[in-house]
């Protein structure tokens, strides 16, 4: 007899409530060598006895008709539609044969023999195979983050470490970690060495042998421009990095993660010389334009609705080109929505870096990618076992439920109806924070206060002009503008006598009663530290 397939295992068999009778096809010498085993539905393994739990009626001619039919009648009957069998062939690890006792050259024992040998072989083919499948199964994805300060700061509290945290949370065996620094860039990535390992940001990414590798570059290099690199140098540096990844990490996915830094869903056919503050992050807005607010930073319409410097349209002009070859280099492209982070006013004080809750944002963009990127699923097993959590992880829905296109169709304004709906109050007792309407109101400033003031003065029954702030730096200058309405705003700003300063926790409360100001509609705005807030509109009377 000759051993001329490789099977020595096949399954599984599963039943329908009505079989009985399973055939196979591996060769075996007697009935003895076959292991059965009944997997229930829940997963358990039984192994079954011959003659008890089944019978087996093996082909006669084995060399040209190899196998034979399995009976199943079972103790309760056919095997059910939620169990299966499945079968393998073993052999006692023994050589037996003693050819010094046979008179006679004695073929049919030495072809038995080497017919042993080989089913051994294949059994413990089988046996390394399985090993390995089980490794690989028990086995850590890894997952290197190359990205620049918003991948380490803050320490400990990056969209990293909270992804790292999710996936432990869910018993899923993922390992995040990054492995970029602050102000980094493609170029940097592959030059800079860290002052205690000496090694690239590109080499200690390689020698962490990851899985996947999420690259988070290209705003450092094209929006804030470190570096001054020229259009073409910043395709190149690109190029350079995933070519180093393609070649010293051939087996890992690669992940473009997208800081998109302006509002793409609406924009992405607009030229950059159409493109308005508005529709940016705050950095590329640069500072105010109003009469006597260089070098401040404001929120107000008036500015915002103004478009980008000519500088910024170049930058974002280089942005645009370097994100299209980044998307051509990776495997998968994921978009952050780091716009939108940024005019929800989940941004540090900074006005660039995301806040706690930002870095939550970003997490819920990768966290919906892993759930539903047919591609990443299929290049990482592990993540297809990530439950449905409920909509709850979806921060797309916070965008859609508090912010509505504006009555001109040109911005973004608070849908009221989030306010009153569940989506508010919720946010409020989950995430902790009271203020994101005044986030969002003073999305492009430092500071994110809460200002109140009166919109009416009637003097003739004593009303005041009643100001309140809070949630502002301590102990800041606070310098107004006033004027009447239709004339044109002061480029000067006026000191208070005696000189106005904010609270030690903050805060600020000033009131004027019966103001020397003439009857009519009046604008009044503030500067703290390097913030204007307002114009704030209100009316005198009587």
């Amino acid at each position: 007899m000759t051993v001329h397939t490789i099977i020595s295992e096949e399954g599984p068999f599963y039943g329908d409530g009505v079989s009985t009778t399973f055939p196979f096809s591996m060769t075996l010498f007697d009935s003895g060598q076959l292991r059965v085993t009944r997997i229930t539905r829940v997963g358990i393994e039984e192994v079954l006895t011959l003659g008890v739990d089944y019978t087996l009626t093996l082909n006669a001619d084995q060399q040209n008709n190899p196998g034979g039919v399995l009976e199943y009648p079972g103790i309760s009957g056919p095997l059910p539609s939620d169990e299966a069998l499945h079968i393998r062939r073993e052999v006692d690890l023994l050589q037996l044969t003693d050819l010094q006792s046979q008179p006679d050259y004695a073929p049919l024992e030495i072809e038995r023999s080497l017919d042993k040998l080989t089913m051994i072989a294949q059994q413990l083919s089988d046996d390394v195979a399985n090993l390995k499948q089980l490794l690989a199964a028990n086995e850590t994805v890894k997952f290197a983050v190359i990205g620049a300060s918003e991948t380490v700061f803050p320490w400990r509290q990056t969209w990293v470490d909270l992804i790292d945290d999710a996936f432990k949370s869910e018993g899923l065996k993922v390992d995040f970690f990054h492995t970029g620094a602050g102000a980094l860039t493609h170029h940097l990535a592959m030059t800079q060495t860290d002052t205690l390992t000496g090694e690239t940001r590109a080499e200690l990414t390689s020698a962490s042998d990851p899985d996947v590798i999420i690259v988070e570059l290209g705003i450092n290099d094209a929006v804030l421009s470190l570096g001054n690199r020229s259009q073409a140098e910043l395709i190149a540096d690109a190029q350079a990095l995933y070519a180093y990844f393609r070649t010293n990490n051939p087996g890992a996915l690669i992940l473009y993660s997208r800081l998109v830094p302006y509002d793409e869903e609406k924009h992405s056919q607009v030229a950059v010389e159409n493109i308005k503050k508005k529709y940016c992050i705050p950095f590329m807005h640069q500072t105010s334009g109003m009469p006597g607010e260089d070098d401040l930073f404001t929120s107000e319409p008036t500015e915002l609705d103004k478009l980008i410097s000519p500088e910024m349209q170049e930058r974002l002009d280089n942005w645009r080109v370097m994100d299209a070859e980044c998307q051509a280099l990776a495997d998968v492209s994921i978009d952050t929505s780091y716009f939108q982070v940024a005019r929800l006013g989940l941004l540090s004080h900074d006005r660039f870096h995301p806040s706690s809750l930002g870095h939550y944002f970003i997490v819920s963009r990768f966290w919906n990618a892993f759930q539903r990127n047919a591609a990443i699923r299929a290049a990482v097993p592990e993540l297809t076992r990530i439950r449905d959590l409920g909509d709850f992880t979806n921060f797309i829905r916070l965008w859609r439920s508090v912010l509505k296109v504006d009555a001109g169709r040109d911005g973004y304004v608070v849908d009221p109806a989030f306010l009153s709906g569940f989506d508010y109050p919720m946010w409020m007792n989950i995430y902790g924070d009271t203020n994101l309407i005044y986030n969002i109101e003073y999305w492009a400033n430092q500071q994110r206060p809460t200002i109140a003031v009166t919109n009416s003065v009637d003097n003739a029954n004593g009303n005041m002009l009643l100001v309140t702030m809070n949630d502002l730096w301590p102990n800041l200058e606070i310098e107004t503008k006033l004027w009447f309405e239709g004339d044109s705003e002061p480029s000067v700003w006026t000191e208070a006598s005696p000189r106005q300063f904010t609270s030690l926790t903050g805060s600020h409360v000033s009131v004027l009663q019966n103001p020397n100001l003439t009857n009519g509609n009046w604008n009044i705005k503030y500067k703290v530290a390097d913030d204007v807030f307002g114009p704030f509109s209100f009316t005198v009377s009587g």
